[in-house]
C-alpha cells in the first residue's frame, strides 16, 4: 500500500517491509518463506486503517465531505505507479513471454488495468478450463483491484453512517461508525468463512471482495477507536509477540497445508492470526519506547517502507517474465537460478525506488493528472484488446489452413504420420506447422469457444446442459455423447460425423460427467439427471462415452452400467482415454517457445499409460455379461504413441494443450480414424 506521510510511525513502516518481503520471497523462494502470502493480509489491515483515518479527519473537522475528492485522493496514490508497471508488463509480454500464454496474460492485464483482476481470478479458480492457467505477471494485482473497489465503496458507506449518526443523538459519531463497521466486518467474516469451507468455494474466497472485506474493515475499526484510547501496558508489551507470530506464520505456514488440506483452508478463520497480530501492533503504538522506536525507524527500514507498494507492483512481472530467461536450462535450486533470483530482487528494488521517486510520490489532486491516468488506462486496455484480436485472427487463419490440408488428404499430417508407413515424410510439410504459431496451441478461435460454452456443464449449473446436433429426421440414429472434458474434446468432430452419417447427436459433457455410472436413477444430482437421460428419458440407439484416466473409477461399477445400457437396447461405445503427460513432459510443453523446442518433448509409452484406464477393464468385464458386440472399445492409442514413445509433436501438429487434454488441432487430424472405428463397431453390432 502507498505511504501516507502524515503521522509517521516506524512500526507501521516496518510492518510494510515485513509484509512486502513476505510476499516477494514467497513468489521468489517459496521453499524458504512458504507462508509469505500472509503479507497481503497485513497490507489489507493497514489500507483500511489509513483510508479511514484520512476520511475521518474531514468528517470530524466539520469540513464538507466531498466524495469525489476523497475517492480521487486515494485513487491517485496508487494509479500512476500501477499504470507505469502495467505499461512495462504489456511490452514485457510481447518481448519475453511464451507465446502460449499471450492471450491469458493480456486478458489479465486488461482486468488489472480496470481493477477487476480479483474477480477474474475468482471466476477462473472454479472454471474448469482456466484452472490450468499459469501465473501471470499481473496476478498479484488482485490485491490492488480489491483495494480500489474498497476505495470506491467505503467513502459512500462512511457518509451514510455519518448521516445516521447525526440523527441519533444518543450516540457519538465514532460509536455509530464503529458499530456499523463492526457489523459489516462480522458479516463479511462469516460469509468469508462459509465460502472458504464450502465445497465449491476454495480458491474463490481468496480473491473475492466480500470475503476479504472484513480485513480492510478491521483496519477501519482501529481508526474508529475513541480519541484518546489507550491500551494497557500488558497489551502493549504483548504486541511484541505479534511480530513473532507474523514471522512464524511466514516461515512455517505451508502453502500446501493451508490451501490443499481439508482441515486448514485459507483465508477462512485462519486469516484471523495475521489480521489480529497486525491490529495489535497498530493499536499498541509503542512509539514511547525509545529503543523500539529507534529500531523500527532505522533509515534502511524507512526507505524500504517507502517503496513497499512499488516493490510489490514490480516484483512479480520480473519473476514471471525474466526468471525463465535468466535461468533457462538450469535446474531449480542450482547456483544459476539462485543468482538469477538475487539479480531480479536487486532489479525490483531499483525499479521500485525509481517509480516511487518519480511516479508514486503523492501531491495535491490535479484534474490534469486524472485525465492523463484515464487516457493511459484506455491506451493499455486498447493495446491488450488489439493483441487478443490479433491472436484470435492468427488462430482463425491456422484453422482455415488445417481444414484445407485435411480436405486435401495431406500425407503425414498429424495422426496420419502415426498410421502411415514409417518413416512418414512429406516435403510439403517441411516448413509448415499447425497452428502456425505455438502460442495458438490452446486457441481454436471464437467459433469453437461458442460451441464449448454451449455444451459444457459448469460447477454452478444445477442440471446438465444438453446440445443436439446432426440430422433431425425420423430415421436418424439417436446417439448421445456423455462424459467429462475428455469426452468434450471429441464433440466438434462427432458433430461432423453425425452430419455425414444421419445421426441425431446429443452432447452431455461437463464437470462430474464421469459420476453418472455411480449413482441410482433416483439420485437428485446432475449425475442422476444424466443417468435418467440415458436409461429412460430418451430411447437412444448408441451411447458414446469416455472419461479421464486420471480418476480411478471402479471398473466393476462401470461394467455393470455398460451391461445395463446394453440390456436396455443401447449400443455402448467406449473411447479409450489418451495418455497423460509425465511431470517432465508437461514442463517441457509449457516451456517450449517454438516448435523446434516442442519437437524434443516426449514421454515413454509406459509412462503415458502408467495410470490405468479403468474403462478398458470395464469393457472386458461387461463383454463377459452381455453380448460382446453391444459394448465395444474404440482404442486410438496408436495415434498418440509408437511402441516405445509418445511425442508431443506429431506430423507437424502439437498433441497436447496441457497435461491431459488433446489439442483441437490434433483431434481434427484424428477425426477420420475415430469415424472409421466407430462405424466399424456399429457395423459389428
Amino acid at each position: 500500500m502507498p505511504t501516507d506521510n502524515a503521522g509517521f510511525r516506524g512500526d507501521i513502516h516496518a510492518l510494510r517491509v515485513l509484509a512486502v518481503f513476505g510476499v516477494v520471497l514467497f513468489h521468489l523462494a517459496p521453499a524458504f518463506v512458504p507462508g509469505g502470502f500472509i503479507g497481503v493480509d497485513v497490507f489489507l489491515v493497514l489500507a483500511g486503517y489509513f483510508a479511514t483515518v484520512s476520511a475521518l479527519k474531514r468528517i470530524e473537522s466539520g469540513a464538507s465531505f466531498d466524495y469525489w475528492q476523497t475517492l480521487f485522493s486515494r485513487v491517485m496514490r496508487v494509479t500512476p505507479a500501477a499504470l507505469a508497471v502495467i505499461a512495462a508488463v504489456v511490452v514485457g509480454i510481447v518481448a519475453f513471454a511464451n507465446p502460449q500464454h499471450w492471450e491469458q496474460f493480456f486478458t489479465e492485464t486488461t482486468a488489472a488495468s480496470l481493477h477487476y483482476e480479483n474477480w477474474l481470478l475468482a471466476e477462473n479458480s472454479v472454471d474448469y478450463w482456466a484452472v490450468s492457467n499459469v501465473r501471470s505477471p499481473v496476478q498479484h494485482f488482485w490485491y490492488l483491484s480489491l483495494l480500489m473497489q474498497f476505495y470506491v465503496v467505503w467513502p459512500l458507506l462512511l457518509r451514510a453512517f455519518t448521516w445516521v449518526a447525526n440523527r441519533v443523538s444518543a450516540f457519538q459519531l465514532r460509536s455509530v461508525l464503529a458499530i456499523s463497521t463492526g457489523a459489516l466486518a462480522l458479516v463479511s467474516f462469516i460469509f468469508g468463512v462459509s465460502v472458504t469451507y464450502s465445497p465449491e468455494g476454495g480458491y474463490q474466497a481468496y480473491f473475492m471482495t466480500h470475503t476479504r472485506g472484513w480485513e480492510l474493515l478491521v483496519g477501519a475499526l482501529l481508526a474508529l477507536l475513541p480519541a484518546g484510547f489507550r491500551v494497557t501496558n500488558w497489551v502493549k508489551w504483548t504486541s511484541f509477540l505479534s511480530w513473532a507470530v507474523l514471522a512464524f506464520s511466514m516461515l512455517f505456514f505451508s502453502f500446501d497445508v493451508v490451501f490443499l488440506s481439508g482441515e486448514l483452508i485459507y483465508p477462512g478463520w485462519v486469516a484471523l492470526l495475521p489480521v489480529a497480530a497486525t491490529a495489535l501492533i497498530v493499536v499498541s503504538d509503542m512509539s514511547s519506547v525509545n529503543w523500539y522506536t529507534k529500531l523500527v525507524s532505522l533509515p534502511p527500514l524507512r526507505f524500504l517502507g517507502d517503496i513497499s507498494f512499488t516493490l510489490y507492483l514490480w516484483h512479480l512481472p520480473l519473476i514471471v517474465l525474466l526468471l525463465p530467461w535468466f535461468s533457462a536450462a538450469a535446474a531449480e535450486g542450482s547456483l544459476i537460478v539462485r543468482l538469477s533470483k538475487v539479480v531480479l530482487l536487486v532489479l525490483a528494488l531499483g525499479l521500485a525506488a525509481l517509480t516511487h521517486r518519480f511516479v508514486e510520490k503523492p501531491g495535491a489532486f490535479q484534474l490534469r493528472a486524472l485525465i492523463i491516468c484515464v487516457f493511459i488506462t484506455g491506451l493499455l486496455v486498447a493495446a491488450c484488446q488489439y493483441a487478443k484480436v490479433y491472436v484470435n485472427q492468427r488462430a482463425a487463419a491456422s484453422l482455415t489452413q488445417l481444414t484445407r490440408l485435411i480436405e486435401s488428404d495431406t500425407a503425414c499430417l498429424g495422426a496420419e504420420a502415426m498410421f502411415a508407413e514409417q518413416p512418414c515424410s512429406n516435403p510439403e510439410l517441411a516448413d509448415v506447422y499447425i497452428p502456425e504459431n505455438i502460442g495458438d496451441i490452446a486457441n481454436y478461435g471464437q467459433d469453437y469457444r461458442d460451441i464449448e460454452a454451449q455444451i459444457w456443464t459448469e460447477q454452478h449449473d444445477r442440471h446438465p446442459k444438453m446440445v443436439s446436433v446432426g440430422v433431425s429426421s425420423p430415421d436418424a440414429l439417436r446417439v448421445v455423447l456423455v462424459g467429462d472434458s475428455h469426452a468434450a474434446q471429441w464433440a466438434p468432430h462427432l458433430k461432423e460425423i453425425a452430419l455425414r452419417n444421419n445421426w441425431l447427436l446429443d452432447i452431455v459433457v461437463g464437470l462430474n460427467g464421469r459420476n453418472w455410472a455411480a449413482v441410482s436413477l433416483d439420485d437428485t444430482t446432475r449425475a442422476g439427471d444424466v443417468r435418467r437421460l440415458l436409461f429412460s428419458a430418451v430411447d437412444y440407439d448408441v451411447v458414446i462415452t469416455t472419461q479421464s484416466r486420471w480418476y480411478d473409477s471402479d471398473a466393476a461399477l462401470l461394467a455393470d452400467t455398460y451391461s445395463a445400457l446394453a440390456a436396455a437396447g443401447r449400443q455402448v461405445l467406449v473411447i479409450a482415454d489418451n495418455p497423460r503427460l509425465s511431470d517432465a513432459a508437461y514442463e517441457c510443453l509449457v516451456a517450449a517457445t517454438n516448435y523446434n523446442e516442442l519437437s524434443k518433448c516426449e514421454l515413454s509409452r509406459e509412462d503415458g499409460l502408467n495410470t490405468v484406464d479403468s474403462q478398458i477393464a470395464a469393457v472386458q468385464l461387461a463383454a463377459a455379461h452381455t453380448a460382446a458386440e453391444k459394448v465395444a472399445l474404440v482404442d486410438l492409442t496408436d495415434a498418440y504413441c509408437t511402441a516405445e514413445r509418445c511425442p508431443l509433436l506429431i506430423g507437424q501438429v502439437p498433441v497436447y494443450e496441457d497435461d491431459s487434454h488433446l489439442t483441437y488441432w490434433y483431434t481434427a487430424t484424428m477425426a477420420k480414424y475415430l469415424e472409421k472405428a466407430v462405424l466399424q463397431a456399429l457395423a459389428d453390432s
